[in-house]
């Protein structure tokens, strides 16, 4: 599948060879706070879920209760996980952005924990590969992780209050 980048993506961003296949690296720095950019893609319900094909599925980010977002052949399919990430979701409106938590640098590769976009009904493992110090060896949703990490997670204002919303059911 072919990336599709708007001009703005490609003068910020490049997609490279990353410790975990293909990532997205920072072209200038940025500022703690600043957007990154516009998680772009198709909303796909629940109920399809189970109907698309594994590009579309692969890499959804929770939009809502009963939607994810699906991002394939866009930037943010290549955005991968970290347990120190220097990137959060931030849901804005309609809009779902992603916000640097922390100075990055020109060429570092933005990442993000993919717990802090499943909610409490999403049941989803992977394991974690991501080479940090604080690697938790599994990724899971949020609310199937031990109170500890649950708490820095909070702490770090990481987990997006509309993910925090959404229910077991």
């Amino acid at each position: 599948m072919a990336t599709y980048l708007t001009e703005r993506e490609a003068r910020d961003f490049a997609v490279k060879k990353a410790r975990n296949g293909r990532g997205i690296f920072a072209k200038h720095a940025f500022r703690t706070g600043e957007t990154l950019f516009r998680v772009m893609g198709k909303l796909i319900t629940c109920d399809e879920d189970d109907e698309v094909d594994d590009v579309t599925r692969a890499n959804t980010y929770r939009y809502d209760e009963d939607r994810f977002l699906s991002p394939a052949g866009r930037l943010g399919d290549f955005l991968n996980h970290s347990c120190a990430p220097n990137a959060k979701i931030v849901k804005d409106g309609r809009k779902l952005l992603l916000k640097a938590v922390r100075p990055i640098e020109a060429g570092e590769e933005v990442v993000m924990d993919y717990a802090t976009i499943l909610a409490a009904d999403d049941v989803w493992t992977m394991r974690c590969r991501c080479g940090t110090p604080k690697c938790r060896r599994t990724i899971r949703s949020y609310a199937a992780m031990p109170p500890k990490a649950r708490a820095a997670l909070r702490a770090a204002r990481l987990i997006p209050a509309y993910i925090l919303a959404i229910k077991a059911w």
